[in-house]
């Protein structure tokens, strides 16, 4: 019954506000009331206690919680009055009980029935875009500090610090991130991974699992968020690392950064909110891990470069048993100059690096090719999106326009564009890797499972030669509609995906000591005759991806990641009773691993 999701809609029920879809309880609230303890029976007038603060449900005059931009406490007027802003917006508050109160006349739909209480000590109140309320001067405004708070959320005093503290960095600018969730292509009901919807998610799933811990143990959690509007508050917010740092309790520091990280220039254009230059969100990133913050959304930094930027696809194309399609690199110059020619020089490229990997070790049927020469392929830009920076090419002519149009738009700063050899595919194979799937051993026959696999198509390539008409797949309709039934080209393509999985975890090992905690691998599969197949791998995508209809994926996905902010540091104990009940299986698709360690790998039978 002390669920945040819960909370959230009593406030809005007391206010006669419509609960929103991602907030509304899951029982109802009477039979949740009568199964869930509550922290304390009674409480006399003046007693000193801590109440959870939950951003979303606290508003003005007393009144009804403020969806647009409440009111939250902060540290002082550095981080009040400077945009952007940072401020506490769930986390314990001491105050002081302003009347009697006893359990025996709560009512959860009667707010008046709940501990009346007033907020001490945070003097300083913001909120994303108004300025700075200092209590001790402005006693007209002390309203703001009286709540009836329900007693889920009230403890008595103990000051003990927070299993886990949370830094955010969100989208606060005019224009709010569509979270997209219809269609095929759509994210679904957790929204895209950096809108509000998607962190509200997460943030529930936070205080169900972790719980706001008690007065008797500690534990729970606190979150601190900072809300950008641009690329320059980006920069800005690096200067706040120290302070951000000591103003975070917790004994767990973790970092999440939901932006989207590009190579454009910021732009007022509505459909580009959530989006920053991908430099200064790194160099932010640095700045808060360089004061002992984990991030733990998306991945550290270093490692989010190498995935965001898209280079891997050049750097590791050369080697035949990943099965990427044969990429070169071009530079800005070389295109300003002369497009002709560097599309001609690009193409020989191509064709030189085709050769060498057919002759290599370890190259098969699906590097080896047709022997023919590389006429066809896709232009690719790094730090893009959803596919937004991908154009197909046939012969030097197109692709020196593409070259152009591609690097050469207007807003956009890349120093480079990748061209990559086309693949003919029949459809699109996407694997989960969660948690502990990604913890490669190096055992021999080594061969990981995903906990999901998904399926698509693209129906038509526009005009303008980018793929168009997102359409999901399932096992069933590939078989009868693509694959003539031809199972045993599936299994060896779900086969060859996780050899290919398991050495990219190898490679990442590499790159970040620290295994990923979510990782979608992307590749194109074509049945090349009874009962064989050729995989290619497409993309590796980051933590926060698209789970693509996956019902199970948000909540699988949000546990890893809670998790990890707990093993930053081994040897520290793990709050967290809930794991066995949240832990994703990882057998999807076949029978139980056969390694007998931890995890959910071992080599599994047929998807």
């Amino acid at each position: 019954f002390g669920s945040r999701a819960s909370e959230l809609a009593r406030s809005r029920l007391w206010s006669d506000a419509q609960a929103r879809p991602t907030e509304a309880p899951s029982r109802s609230i009477t039979a949740m009331a009568a199964s869930s303890p509550l922290p304390v029976t009674s409480l006399k007038k003046d007693d000193r206690v801590e109440i959870f603060f939950l951003k979303d449900c606290y508003g003005g005059n007393n009144g009804p919680p403020q969806d647009g931009d409440p009111w939250c406490p902060t540290t002082g007027p550095t981080f009040a009055l400077k945009f952007p802003k940072v401020m506490l917006t769930e986390g314990w508050l001491p105050a002081l009980v302003l009347a009697d109160w006893d359990a025996s006349k709560y009512n959860p739909l009667q707010r008046q029935t709940w501990p009346r209480v007033q907020i001490v000590e945070h003097q300083f109140w913001t909120s994303k875009k108004n300025s700075m309320i200092d209590m001790r001067l402005e006693p007209q405004e002390h309203h703001r500090l009286i709540k009836n708070i329900d007693p889920h959320h009230v403890r008595m005093y103990c000051g003990a610090p927070p299993a886990l503290s949370v830094f955010m960095v969100r989208w606060g600018g005019h224009c709010s991130v569509d979270p997209t969730v219809e269609g095929d292509g759509g994210w679904g009901e957790s929204g895209a991974s950096v809108s509000d919807r998607y962190i509200a998610n997460f943030m529930d799933q936070l205080h169900d699992t972790v719980g706001v811990g008690s007065a008797a143990q500690g534990g729970g959690y606190e979150i601190w968020s900072a809300f950008v509007q641009n690329t320059r508050e980006v920069g800005t917010l690096g200067n706040y690392a120290p302070g951000v740092h000591c103003a975070m309790r917790g004994v767990h520091k973790a970092g999440f950064y939901y932006l989207w990280p590009v190579e454009w220039q910021d732009s007022s254009d509505p459909s580009f909110a959530g989006y920053v230059e991908g430099q200064s969100l790194i160099e932010l990133m640095k700045s808060f891990e360089g004061e002992g913050i984990y991030t733990r959304f998306p991945y550290n930094s270093h490692l989010y470069s190498v995935i965001a930027a898209k280079t891997w696809q050049a750097q590791l194309s050369v080697f035949p048993e990943l099965h990427i399609p044969t990429t070169t690199k071009m530079s800005r110059v070389q295109i300003l100059s002369d497009p002709r020619r560097a599309a001609q020089v690009a193409m020989d490229s191509l064709e030189t690096l085709r050769k060498a990997k057919a002759n290599w070790a370890g190259a098969g049927p699906a590097e080896k090719g047709d022997g023919q020469p590389i006429t066809a392929g896709m232009v690719k830009l790094g730090w893009s999106w959803e596919g937004t920076s991908v154009w197909k090419f046939d012969g030097v002519d197109q692709l020196a326009y593409q070259l152009s149009h591609g690097l050469l738009q207007a807003g956009l700063f890349g120093e480079a564009v990748m061209i990559q050899e086309y693949v003919t595919f029949d459809f699109e194979m996407r694997f989960f890797v969660i948690g502990d799937i990604a913890l490669v051993s190096g055992d021999a026959g080594e061969c990981i499972s995903p906990a999901h696999i998904t399926y698509n198509r693209w129906n038509r390539i526009d005009a303008e030669g980018k793929p168009r008409e997102f359409e999901k797949l399932t096992k069933n309709r590939i078989l009868s509609e693509i694959w003539s039934q031809d199972s045993v080209a599936l299994d060896n393509a779900h086969k060859t995906g996780s050899q290919i999985v398991t050495k990219i975890l190898y490679w990442l090992r590499t790159e970040c000591a620290e295994p990923p905690t979510v990782l979608r691998v992307d590749f194109m599969v074509k049945r090349t005759g009874p009962g064989t197949s050729r995989v290619m791998l497409g993309e590796l995508t980051e933590l926060g991806a698209c789970c693509l209809g996956w019902d199970e994926g948000p909540r699988l996905v949000n546990d890893a990641v809670i998790r990890s902010c707990f093993n930053a540091k081994p040897d520290m104990p793990v709050p967290l009773a809930a794991y066995s009940k949240t832990a994703p299986t990882g057998h999807r698709f076949g029978q139980a691993p056969t390694t007998g360690k931890k995890g959910y790998k071992g080599q599994t039978n047929g998807y």
